[in-house]
């Protein structure tokens, strides 16, 4: 036998013979009586870096930048939408159908809720 068979077996037999030991809620109270300092710790570390973060993003001039990304990418979509060739479909009708298709999606999203 190969240590994968090995393994196999191992993991079928658990599977089929779960170890359950009762601890009556020791397991509970010890993770209540742990120090809940770490957990401040996570906090103030996350609230740090989220400042230091955005303190860069604005001394990088990121607002700016992010603008011309956007307005760069909506231009990128136009420019590639005006040089589809159909000549049945107007481009006043692509945008009725865009239109009609974010209405049914706004629509169900609000009504599923």
């Amino acid at each position: 036998m190969t240590e994968m068979d090995d393994e196999l077996l191992v993991s079928q037999f658990f599977a089929a013979n779960p170890i359950e030991i009762e601890d009556k809620g020791f397991s509970r109270k010890v993770a209540q009586r742990l120090p809940r300092r770490t957990q401040r710790i996570r906090r103030v570390w996350t609230a740090v870096c989220s400042v230091l973060g955005l303190v860069f993003f604005l001394l990088v001039d990121g607002v700016d930048s992010l603008r011309n990304t956007l307005v760069g990418m909506a231009g990128d979509m136009v420019g590639m939408f005006a040089s589809i060739h159909a000549p049945a479909v107007s481009p006043l009708v692509l945008v009725l159908a865009a239109l009609t298709l974010v209405s049914v999606w706004g629509y169900n999203v609000v009504t599923a809720e």
